[in-house]
């Protein structure tokens, strides 16, 4: 489950949904930009591009996260659920 609230991203791993990734995140246009304050699970900075369609959400990869095997099965295995 992805978690973005006020430039914090947060990711819970089931089925506990203990916490598996709490990092920042800056919205710009239509790329989210996301970086791992630790480093321990993404050094540097990942981008991902989003589109939203009335009540579905659609993301891009971009750079590096779209080669990195546990950043694309992350995105590709999550739910969304729009809360607002």
């Amino acid at each position: 489950m992805f978690r973005f609230a006020d430039g914090r991203l947060q990711i819970f791993d089931p089925p506990d949904l203990s916490e598996g990734f709490d990092g920042s995140y800056v919205i710009r246009a239509d790329v989210i930009t996301i970086a791992d304050g630790s480093e321990r699970n993404i050094d540097g900075r990942y981008q991902v591009a989003f589109r939203i369609e009335g009540n579905r959400v659609s993301f891009d990869l971009l750079g590096r996260g779209a080669s990195d095997a546990f950043f694309v099965a992350t995105w590709e295995s999550a739910p969304f659920v729009r809360a607002s």
